[in-house]
Order: C-alpha cells, then sequence, then structure tokens
C-alpha cells in the first residue's frame, strides 16, 4: 500500500495546471478579422524592412501598445484563414505570440532578426515600433536622434 500511495502522490503532484493560452492562429486570425487584413497586407508583409520605419520615425509620437484581447476560438471565411495561414508562414517567429496590431505584425520580423531574446515581459509591454527603434538605435546611435533636441545625458 506504501508505493501505491507513493505513486499517486508523486503524480497527483506531476499533474500541474498550466493556465489556458489562446492559440497563435486565433491571435492572428483575430486580427486579420478586425483590421479586414487581406493580399495587400500580405504584399507589405513581404516587402518591409526597417528601413521604412526609419524613415517615417517621430520620436515625439511613439505609439503605445494596444490592449488586445483575442476571442478564445475563431470562426473565418476561407478567405481569411489563407491569409491568416500566410501571415503565420511568412513572419515564423516566436514574438508573432505578442503582437496587438497589424504594424506589430510587420515590425516582427525585422525585430526578431536584431534581438531574437527579448523575454515576454517586454514583447507584451511595449510595442513593437518602440523595441526595434531602440534595437536600431544601438546600433547607430547618431543616426536616429531628432535635429535640436535634448536628449538628456
Amino acid at each position: 500500500m506504501d508505493l501505491l500511495r507513493h505513486l499517486k502522490s508523486e503524480r497527483a503532484q506531476k499533474k500541474t495546471k498550466e493556465p489556458f493560452r489562446r492559440a497563435l492562429f486565433d491571435r492572428i486570425n483575430s486580427l486579420v478579422m478586425k483590421y479586414a487584413l487581406g493580399e495587400t497586407f500580405l504584399e507589405r508583409l513581404g516587402n518591409f524592412t526597417d528601413d521604412l520605419l526609419r524613415e517615417s520615425v517621430e520620436f515625439d509620437r511613439l505609439k503605445a501598445k494596444a490592449h488586445f484581447e483575442p476571442p478564445l476560438f475563431s470562426l473565418s471565411t476561407e478567405e481569411e484563414y489563407r491569409v491568416t495561414k500566410a501571415i503565420i508562414k511568412k513572419v515564423n517567429n516566436p514574438y508573432l505570440h505578442f503582437v496587438n496590431s497589424p504594424d506589430e505584425i510587420l515590425m516582427c520580423g525585422p525585430l526578431f532578426s536584431r534581438n531574437p531574446f527579448l523575454g515576454p515581459d517586454q514583447l507584451a509591454r511595449y510595442h513593437f515600433e518602440t523595441l526595434l527603434l531602440y534595437e536600431l538605435a544601438k546600433e547607430n546611435p547618431g543616426e536616429l536622434e531628432t535635429p535640436g533636441v535634448n536628449h538628456g545625458g
């Protein structure tokens, strides 16, 4: 009997409850449906580079991370399903689990290629544009400074 109790208690300890985590497909699919993403977005995704970000950056108006809570399950049309699968296939990196907007989907690839070691807290808290600009500033400190503005020091 002691062996039986020991085995039962050992198995009970191993069975820890993990919190329910939404599937990547549901997160991306809900963004596809919410923002009506389609072929145009897939083309932008294929052509996006951080050079485009450097040209359009405005330091006084950096984006805040938008709150986004995807549904538990998604029902989509055939076209939405196809776009969702194409986005997941093109981006294909762990940062995709933290995107909250189409902009962040676009920046996911360049951000991951510049720094694949960002933690989940940073990815969940900061907009990918902010994180990508930080990585760009580390590489070329003088390039992203706004002329005539004192950045502290």
